[in-house]
């Protein structure tokens, strides 16, 4: 039981933690990541992602991209890496992506 409650805490303090990241770095951004150029940001950051995961892209690649996407929608580049871990870490970027769908993968 001690086990359980341990870890049911340190959940807690994850998500106290999260939350913490979207006020200090996403929350002033918010607006600008609901519109149509931040939503296609996001994707273009997932698929890169996909891409340096596989191995069809490079890390320079990747970071090239983020920079892009921080041009098209006036945001920071680390505020849109961050608004994409929380997407990632909170398990909103499943497979369900361009990437998979565009190449054929199993979403």
């Amino acid at each position: 039981m001690k086990q359980f409650l341990g870890q049911v805490s340190r959940i807690k303090m994850v998500g106290k933690s999260i939350q913490k990241v979207r006020t200090e770095y996403t929350k002033p951004y918010g607006n600008k990541l609901r519109t149509v150029k931040g939503r296609h940001s996001i994707d273009l950051v997932r698929t890169a992602y996909q891409g340096l995961l596989k191995g069809h892209i490079n890390q320079e690649e990747f970071e090239k991209v983020i920079g892009v996407a921080s041009l098209i929608t006036k945001i920071p580049p680390d505020v849109l890496l961050t608004h994409f871990a929380l997407k990632l870490v909170e398990g909103h970027l499943e497979k369900s992506t361009w990437y998979y769908t565009k190449f054929g993968g199993k979403g």
